[in-house]
């Protein structure tokens, strides 16, 4: 093990190296970002103009299961950018995303007037992609121990307390 290009106590020297790294970029991102959030409630066939783009809710509905109970909603979106227009779906818990803004389908009800209302939560946050690399840059960092503990042999009590600690901080 000594030889090549993996000596020993390299992978622990990458670890330690990467850990903080990750921590550092994932802390940084979550401070110094502010995201922008605003919410919109849209009728069916209904365009907003907002400051980056222009919404068109499409069509609004709810999915049932066996029981007739109400299991999800989903909006069926038209959103026109500088860059052209874009039919996306935003669902309760997964948002339909598009050039670092996420629309959440927030809400949805029937109204006697107006049909079916739909409430999109709009967010943009510039910072995502920093937040991710740094946790994925964490993540690697005990999955490096890991390898080593592996490779080394020494898969004990101590690594696995070193890979829980790397992981949760």
């Amino acid at each position: 093990m000594g030889d090549g290009i993996v000596k020993r106590g390299f992978l622990l020297k990458l670890a330690t190296a990467l850990a903080p790294t990750g921590l550092a970029l994932f802390v940084f991102a979550s401070l110094l970002g502010h995201p922008e959030t605003f919410s919109l409630s849209l009728c069916e066939g209904e365009t907003v103009n907002t400051a980056p783009f222009i919404i068109r809710l499409e069509h609004s509905a709810e999915v049932r299961n066996e029981q007739n109970a109400v299991t999800d909603w989903y909006s069926r979106l038209w959103i026109h950018t500088s860059d052209g227009v874009t039919v996306g779906t935003a669902r309760v818990g997964r948002p339909f995303v598009l050039g670092g803004w996420r629309f959440y389908q927030s809400g949805w009800e029937k109204v006697a007037d107006k049909g079916v209302v739909s409430t999109l939560q709009c967010k943009y946050d510039p910072l995502v992609p920093v937040k991710a690399i740094g946790l994925w840059t964490l993540l690697s960092a005990g999955l490096i121990i890991m390898a080593g503990a592996v490779m080394t042999g020494k898969s004990g009590r101590r690594i696995w307390l070193i890979v829980i600690i790397f992981i949760l901080f």
